[in-house]
């Protein structure tokens, strides 16, 4: 497995500033959930996790709409899964858990994601190989996040490439340099007496001229 993963140089769609807003927002709500768990009113574990899970899917759907020319929602066959996709490219999450990571049900293709995958049956003749990504999830011993890695797996199963994404990435903000736009009115220039035309003035001197002689 790479040691060194960087997903936007493989798909230029997977930048760290929207792993990063995915990551943190997806903290977010999950640590919300945990803030608000109250064993001691008989709320248990799969309740928290219920929870977590259900307010992740909530929160998906909002960057959804926040996000609209990269960020959507993928159909999928049930109901109770979460799909997404930055600018097509499918992408689900999952709790990491030690000594069941990963959920093999998370390390294949869903329908959503296999209709996706239909589209680019061969490149230049060579047949496709689809690559699904998955963000893992894991919690510190008090059940906060501590980390989201978005993990890659090929068609076999096997997990190829991991990337750790940072949280509270800020979004950048180079902007190109441009010269500033300058309107300008347009100015009209009338000419001086001393400017006009030669003809114009030998013409005057007969009007007079002829004036004078009547």
């Amino acid at each position: 497995m790479a040691t060194t993963f960087e997903p936007w140089v493989k798909n230029s769609a997977l930048t760290a500033e929207r792993l990063s807003l995915i990551a943190t927002g997806l903290r977010e709500v999950r640590d919300d959930a945990l803030n608000s768990y109250e064993p001691l009113k008989g709320e248990t574990v799969w309740t928290l996790g219920s929870s977590k899970y259900e307010r992740s899917k909530h929160k998906i759907k909002q960057m959804a709409l926040e996000n609209p020319s990269w960020f959507s929602l993928i159909p999928d066959g049930s109901p109770m899964r979460c799909t997404f996709g930055i600018e097509g490219i499918p992408i689900r999450y999952y709790h990491q858990v030690p000594e069941f990571d990963p959920p093999q049900k998370y390390t294949v293709a869903t329908e959503g994601e296999r209709m996706h995958h239909q589209l680019l049956f061969e490149a230049d003749g060579v047949p496709f190989r689809y690559m699904l990504f998955r963000l893992a999830i894991v919690d510190d011993r008090m059940g906060k996040v501590s980390s989201v890695t978005l993990v890659e797996f090929d068609d076999t199963a096997t997990s190829t490439n991991e990337y750790l994404i940072p949280f509270d990435l800020a979004p950048s903000k180079i902007i190109p340099i441009q010269s500033p736009v300058v309107n300008l009115e347009r100015v009209t220039v009338q000419p001086l007496e001393s400017e006009q035309p030669a003809s114009r003035n030998e013409n005057e001197k007969n009007d007079k001229s002829g004036t004078a002689a009547k």
